[in-house]
């Protein structure tokens, strides 16, 4: 989901993000309900990935892709750019991904099991914009981004509480200069 204003769109600068992909295995973890209880499958430990790059200019585009792939299991999404002219199998290390020596301008922040006040609904745009105003720097306030709830969001134990307290997920910003991994931890 989008939200906020996206006229920030930055049309003359074009990043890379890359897709990695399993042909078979999942990389998300599974839910199942079985006899009244909710069960937990991890994902499998995948090595090895095919790769695909896509370009984007904006918010509007970091949407798209996110839209785009948000039914495949198969595929994340990473800021590493791979630098092997062949789309075989490789493994996700930094002998074949990369990050551009001046950084990217885009980052997804997982947010994970974060607390945010009980009156508040953990699956909201009002929590997310609470956590993005109350714990991010200012340059993260009043802008656009794109969000995206985790699979555990708003998953319920058979006794009726969250199986994952707190806000999960996804933020995607589109920054406005590029920013290595080491500066934006």
């Amino acid at each position: 989901m989008i939200n906020k204003n996206t006229n920030c769109n930055n049309i003359y600068n074009i990043e890379n993000v890359t897709i990695l992909q399993h042909k078979r295995k999942y990389l998300h973890k599974k839910f199942y309900f079985e006899n009244g209880k909710v069960y937990v499958k991890k994902f499998p430990n995948v090595k090895y990935f095919e790769s695909f790059t896509y370009n984007f200019s904006s918010i509007t585009d970091i949407w798209d892709i996110i839209d785009e792939l948000s039914n495949n299991n198969t595929v994340a999404i990473i800021r590493g750019i791979n630098n092997n002219s062949e789309n075989h199998y490789i493994q996700k290390t930094k002998e074949y991904f990369f990050e551009p020596p001046n950084g990217s301008e885009w980052v997804m922040l997982d947010v994970d099991g974060f607390e945010i006040p009980e009156n508040i609904d953990n699956c909201s745009t009002e929590g997310i914009e609470y956590f993005i105003e109350n714990h991010l720097p200012t340059e993260f306030c009043d802008t656009s981004y794109v969000y995206q709830f985790s699979n555990s969001a708003g998953i319920l134990k058979e006794n009726g509480k969250l199986f994952k307290d707190g806000l999960v997920v996804h933020l995607y910003f589109y920054l406005n200069k590029k920013l290595t991994n080491f500066q934006l931890k």
